[in-house]
């Protein structure tokens, strides 16, 4: 396999396209249960500039990773909130 298409599914080729990932970590009081973070992961994966999305119900600690240059904590906190999960606060 070549190793550009090894990279394309590993996230090395988008971190060469765009430089450096940031994470944003998210408190959200209505994440409660693993059924919560699934529709969180699906409303946040479709995203362009979204690569990871982390959620943590015990700890209500939402992480996503993300490409600055296409999407900001700003633009992912309003995505959060369409989705009925609005957060208090991000770090």
């Amino acid at each position: 396999m070549k190793n550009w298409f090894k990279n394309l599914f590993n996230g090395s080729a988008t971190k060469q396209a765009y430089g450096a990932l940031t994470e944003a970590q998210f408190s959200i009081p209505k994440l409660k249960c693993n059924g919560c973070g699934e529709k969180i992961i699906h409303a946040l994966s479709k995203v362009d500039g979204v690569h990871e999305v982390k959620p943590n119900p015990a700890d209500k600690i939402l992480s996503v990773q993300f490409i600055p240059e296409k999407i900001n904590k700003k633009e992912i906190e309003r995505l959060l909130d369409q989705a009925g999960f609005t957060p208090l606060s991000a770090s």
